[in-house]
């Protein structure tokens, strides 16, 4: 949970931040699919990384533990698995909040107010 509110919180103010720069692709016709695949997709893409390097990271650390452990297995890909999806589907879920806020915006308020 903890993860889903520090990804959703990075995203929201990437979104706050480049608020004009997609108010301008809206307003020159971007879709909004175009949007929400511009911000989950720099949002998501550290994820997978992090994902990634989690996944070896907690191999590794499987591994060293079952030498100094009596009775822990060196890798459960099983939970490992499941604890991936369930980071990458809490992640898709806080990018997709700002993204979906991100389109609904009206160029022309956006950029009068800059």
């Amino acid at each position: 949970m903890l993860a889903g509110v520090g990804i959703y919180g990075v995203i929201s103010l990437f979104v706050s931040q480049r608020g004009r720069e997609i108010a301008v692709r809206l307003a020159l016709g971007a879709s909004a699919r175009d949007v929400i695949r511009l911000v989950a997709g720099q949002g998501l893409s550290p994820v997978l990384v992090g994902l990634g390097l989690g996944a070896l990271g907690a191999f590794g650390a499987g591994r060293a533990l079952s030498a100094m452990l009596f009775g822990v297995g060196a890798v459960d890909p099983a939970t490992l698995l499941a604890v991936g999806l369930v980071l990458f589907a809490v992640a898709a879920l806080a990018c997709l909040l700002p993204a979906r806020r991100a389109t609904r915006v009206e160029p022309a308020r956006v950029l009068a107010d800059g």
